[in-house]
């Protein structure tokens, strides 16, 4: 069980007008049912590797009796929590439409929206693909396994789209 200890009040835009953004900071505690103890987790926003991640970890015993082993230790889940955390609180996406903000949702709600590849243009799965691999990397999550199964494609046309999207940045950026 994750419970919020606090959330960052400062969003970070990743984009200009809308689209990505993610919440500065969180201070959760977990109690994934750990025997002996439970974990607090401060997750923040790293600007030089562009991505959320634990920053620091504090693991504390269950009650007299019990004490902090390397067991406990090792049985620690920082990772799922950070990518759990991320999706569901720090990283959102804002549409806009001509008159303005239209529509929020969560990193987890946008990859869960995105609709399967299969019979849409080119153009609009790779600019899925592109969003897609941003809240990925965001989260700390594979690239081409989230991509793959956001657009229910196999591994190797997840590659290639990476690829191709690559290959368009490159040619617009000139």
């Amino acid at each position: 069980m994750v419970t919020f200890v606090y959330v960052g009040s400062e969003t970070i835009p990743l984009s200009q007008r809308g689209g990505l953004e993610v919440i500065s900071s969180a201070v959760v505690t977990v109690d994934h049912g750990l025997e002996g103890g439970s974990y607090e987790l401060t997750i923040e926003y790293d600007s030089i590797l562009r991505r959320l991640v634990a920053t620091r970890v504090a693991v504390e015993r269950a009650s007299e009796g019990t004490e902090v082993t390397s067991r406990l230790v090792r049985e620690v889940t920082i990772q799922e929590v950070v990518n759990e955390v991320a999706l569901t609180e720090l990283i959102r996406y804002r549409s806009w439409d001509d008159d303005g903000p239209s529509g929020q949702w969560t990193g987890k709600q946008l990859l869960e929206a995105i609709r399967p590849a299969r019979g849409r243009p080119r153009v609009e799965v790779l600019e899925d693909a592109r969003l897609i691999m941003q809240v990925a990397h965001l989260a700390n999550l594979p690239h081409l396994v989230t991509i793959a199964k956001c657009l229910d494609v196999s591994h190797s046309t997840a590659k290639r789209l990476i690829g191709e999207g690559s290959e368009a940045r490159e040619a617009q950026n000139g």
